[in-house]
């Protein structure tokens, strides 16, 4: 048998009121504790930028990197595709 351990961690944030009324009443709708709701939502906020941070990455490795094709690549490039009439 599998034992998974979950650590928490406390944080105080400051955020409107007004927010904090909306996520309050929020929480109460879904039978949520509060805490409960705010880790889902930053969870879900973080995965929906995650392919954000891995673009960002792979254009600053790629832009160091020379993309250009040799003179023979490039004349067998055209040669490579089917030839299609239009």
């Amino acid at each position: 048998m599998t034992r998974v351990i979950l650590i928490t961690i406390k944080i105080a944030i400051s955020i409107p009121d007004a927010l904090f009324e909306a996520a309050e009443q929020l929480a109460q709708q879904m039978g949520l504790f509060r805490s409960e709701l705010h880790a889902t939502a930053l969870a879900a906020y973080i995965e929906a930028h995650r392919d954000e941070c891995i673009t960002e990455q792979l254009n600053r490795l790629y832009e160091l990197e020379d993309s250009s094709l040799d003179d023979v690549r490039q004349q067998l490039q055209p040669l490579s595709l089917p030839q299609e009439e239009w």
